[in-house]
């Protein structure tokens, strides 16, 4: 849809920034400690606790030489007050100050979102070496359990993460959240923000998935790391802090909500034969006034499965899945709005697109933006329309 847009602004607001984390003047790369992963949890004492993946070359006849054969990352735990305090007890531990410009992952623990998480963005945000495309996640678990997950077995957490989430954001299954977006709306007046939650698989659960997938993934991705996670959904933020955690499906209305739909793939019933369909090209708008919100959505799908061996579609089997697929994909919208507007949260941005199309009425909405959107109806229609390559072939043959 409009992704590869948002992307490409976002890349250009970013870009100068990111030019300006690799240089740390007075500072020699042999005294800086690469940052590849960061948790942050919330003791049963009220510390921080810092988690971090770094870069760590095991190799041999140099200090500085690196045996891709080995494990080259370990982890560092440091606690502190403060988060500053955590990281200056870090660099101790050390013995290096830890630089995170090439830090790839922001984990927040369950223990920690509970709370204001303005602190933890506010440090990052005085850090010089903040990566601002640092991808953000909300632990179901302990952030410590999953930056530490797999790195015995020689499997980076910083790698898995930034697979699974990839190929989340691809499938409709993940919310796109970097540390940059998460900061500058949650700093916004009406402040809220979406950001996706993980857990680590269990033992049975990294088996099972192992012997489920081939070997490699997306972009030769080993399977063995896309298989260390799962997601859990969404962690709705408002106010810097955790308002709720919504589920997978509404997670995948909200993709289609947020304009962020790849390529989704939607599972169809079709008589007795279930079905994949794969989205592609679709386009959608958003009308919004006084007295209502609508979405438009239009996109083309494909099947590779046959409905019955042997045989090919009719004209009245594509108008039957097109259906059912523009219905699904409704029902997924429908439920996902209601979601987020039970809680007034401006995570759509209504309010904002409001102001273009009626500037009268966002004044108004802007100084009340809870009641707006609680009251605000929606309403969206979609059209799916199926490839039938080889319809036309087997209607010729027919005839």
């Amino acid at each position: 849809m409009k992704r590869f847009g948002k992307r490409l602004l976002a890349l250009l607001t970013i870009l100068p920034l990111l030019l300006l984390t690799g240089c740390i003047q007075g500072v020699q790369t042999s005294e800086l400690a690469l940052v590849e992963a960061v948790g942050i949890d919330r003791t049963s004492d009220g510390q921080l606790q810092l988690t971090l993946q770094i870069f760590a070359p095991r190799g041999s006849g140099s200090a500085t030489a690196i045996d891709s054969s080995k494990n080259n990352s370990a982890i560092l735990t440091a606690t502190g007050n403060t988060l500053s305090e955590a990281v200056e007890t870090a660099n101790r531990m050390q013995g290096k100050t830890m630089f995170l410009g090439h830090n790839r992952v922001i984990v927040l623990g369950q223990s920690l979102v509970t709370e204001s998480i303005q602190p933890i963005l506010s440090f990052f945000d005085r850090s010089e070496n903040t990566r601002q495309n640092a991808r953000v996640l909300v632990s179901a678990v302990s952030a410590q359990e999953i930056v530490s997950t797999g790195l015995q077995q020689g499997i980076l957490s910083a790698e898995s993460l930034e697979a699974m989430i990839r190929q989340g954001e691809e499938s409709n299954s993940a919310i796109e959240c970097n540390y940059f977006a998460l900061s500058m709306k949650l700093d916004d007046t009406e402040g809220s923000a979406l950001i996706p939650v993980i857990r680590p698989l269990s033992q049975e659960e990294t088996e099972s998935a192992g012997q489920e997938n081939s070997s490699s993934g997306e972009e030769g991705v080993s399977m063995a790391v896309l298989s260390q996670f799962q997601l859990e959904g969404t962690a709705l933020i408002q106010d810097y802090t955790l308002t709720t955690v919504l589920s997978q499906e509404i997670t995948q209305g909200l993709c289609f909500l947020l304009e962020e739909s790849d390529s989704p793939v939607l599972v169809l019933q079709h008589e007795d034969t279930t079905l994949s369909a794969r989205l592609h090209q679709a386009s959608s708008s958003w009308s919004v006034s006084e007295t209502q919100a609508h979405l438009s959505i239009q996109a083309k799908a494909s099947i590779d499965e046959l409905l019955q061996p042997g045989q090919r579609e009719s004209e009245n089997d594509f108008s039957q899945m097109e259906q059912q697929a523009s219905d699904e994909i409704a029902s997924l919208c429908q439920k996902a709005y209601q979601a987020v507007a039970q809680y007034q949260a401006n995570v759509l941005e209504l309010i904002d697109k409001l102001k273009w199309s009626d500037g009268e009425t966002w004044e108004t909405a802007s100084t009340q933006p809870e009641e707006f959107l609680a009251s605000l109806p929606f309403t969206v229609d979609v059209t799916v329309t199926f490839d039938r390559t080889g319809l036309e072939t087997n209607q010729k043959v027919n005839g």
